[in-house]
């Protein structure tokens, strides 16, 4: 019996030594990295001045948001690299050019060489903007009658 209490000590001893006096939990929480973009255009987008042209003409506007504080990049690009062309005969055509959020207007790429046209370099929290979308369209005077389109993507991009 002495030697089964003696036992019974030395376990119960044993175990108080490699017992810890403190313990840590890790904590953490991702949050993910959202970047949106909301198109809104106005009527003047479907209803373009192609016999006389346009100068600097509201069209449309975006809201832009993020969370990245690496910032982010709007990038543009057209489906017919700029150009409104007649859906009944794509050679009649004229130019256009696209300022977004206040910058220099420029002529749209296609759409294999998007063209970043406004770039966020950094963030310090969620933020949202909202950016003017202006045109400039070229006059064709002797423009025969139809409908001329083109499509303009703008994308946000995460830095």
């Amino acid at each position: 019996m002495k030697t089964l209490l003696t036992l019974l000590t030395l376990t119960l001893t044993a175990t108080k030594l490699l017992a810890a006096t403190s313990g840590s939990i890790n904590l953490s929480g991702v949050v993910p990295v959202t970047s949106s973009i909301a198109v809104t255009s106005n009527s003047t987008a479907a209803n373009l001045n192609i016999v006389s042209g346009m100068s600097s003409t509201a069209i449309a506007s975006s809201v832009e948001s993020s969370n990245n504080l690496a910032g982010y990049k709007i990038t543009m690009y057209s489906s017919n690299a700029g150009q409104l062309r007649n859906t009944s005969d794509a050679s009649k055509k004229t130019t256009y050019q696209i300022s977004y959020g206040g910058g220099s207007f420029a002529q749209p790429p296609a759409s294999t060489s998007p063209v970043v046209v406004k770039n966020v370099s950094s963030l310090s929290a969620l933020t949202s903007a909202t950016s003017a979308v202006n045109i400039q369209v070229d006059a064709y005077a002797a423009a025969p009658a139809g409908t001329y389109t083109d499509v303009v993507t703008l994308s946000i991009v995460s830095n």
